[in-house]
């Protein structure tokens, strides 16, 4: 079975793309790529072209990028994908706008574009943060990001039966609201959700993105509390992935977890867990987080 490897790159939409890259300079540190352009903004946090593109609109999330890694596993997965039913394009106009060699679109059950593609172009002008992080990427991807579903089942039949995600671990989130965490590389994981019992929610609740240094995310953390963007969350240690992190929102409504010193997998080794609460410690509450 073909399997994805990893994050490659977010598409995002919101109503202020000037926000955006005020946000994404000023407060997480990423490099405005040259090539944008003022209908999209291209934002780098590594040796990528880009890892987030940013276009106007409703505010959301307008595709999820995994990569695979080579065109012979783009194909095994396209076909795997075709013979489970699964509406499968290619798409090769859409590959040269998102700069990989090759590209399929579809869409998971819950009807968010999933963009499935090999060979995301390298920049060869050094990556520089604005604010001197160094983003934990590589063959770990961008990040992770974290789904509301409608169906929790359906989402883990497509993700792990279809995709070839492994379970890390769950968490009970809140009573009868339990959150599967899944990964496709060493980093603890690269996709979670969640279905709220009774409500049909869809949606992105959030995205992570990792550095390499705790200071930075303190750092981070002081100029969102001094006003640069809403803060969610305060710092705190996560109980499944160890992550030293905080919560802000972003322009488009949706979180962003900022965060560092991450747990990674080990397969040979690992065996799913349970955890009854999100934190060891930190974390509180300063507004409602979004759920969709």
């Amino acid at each position: 079975m073909a399997s994805v490897n990893a994050l490659a790159y977010l598409g995002i939409t919101g109503p202020d793309i000037d926000a955006w890259k005020t946000y994404a300079t000023e407060v997480l540190g990423l490099q405005v790529s040259p090539s944008s352009t003022d209908e999209k903004l291209l934002l780098r946090m590594d040796d990528r072209v880009y890892r987030f593109f940013v276009e106007k609109g409703d505010p959301g999330f307008s595709a999820i990028g995994f990569e695979v890694k080579t065109r012979g596993q783009l194909d095994e997965l396209g076909s795997e994908l075709e013979a489970a039913g699964i509406t499968v394009k290619e798409d090769p106009a859409l590959a040269k706008e998102r700069q990989v060699v090759a590209l399929l679109r579809t869409s998971d059950p819950a009807g968010n574009a999933i963009e499935l593609s090999f060979g995301q172009r390298t920049d060869h002008d050094a990556f520089a943060s604005p604010k001197g992080h160094r983003f934990v990427t590589g063959d770990m991807g961008l990040g992770h990001v974290f789904m509301m579903v409608p169906d929790q089942k359906e989402a883990y039949d497509f993700y792990v039966g279809k995709l070839g995600f492994l379970e890390s671990d769950t968490i009970e989130l809140m009573p009868g609201l339990n959150g599967q965490f899944l990964h496709c590389n060493p980093r603890h994981h690269t996709l979670a959700f969640a279905a709220v019992p009774g409500m049909n929610i869809s949606g992105v609740q959030h995205m992570m993105v990792e550095v390499e240094s705790l200071d930075h995310v303190g750092r981070a953390f002081d100029l969102v509390d001094a006003g640069a963007a809403p803060a969610s969350t305060t710092i705190g240690m996560h109980t499944n992935d160890h992550m030293i992190s905080f919560y802000m929102q972003t322009p488009s409504g949706f979180d962003c977890e900022f965060g560092t010193a991450g747990r990674k997998i080990d397969d040979s080794v690992w065996s799913v867990g349970h955890y009854e609460a999100a934190s060891y410690w930190g974390h509180k509450r300063l507004r409602e987080m979004p759920v969709g």
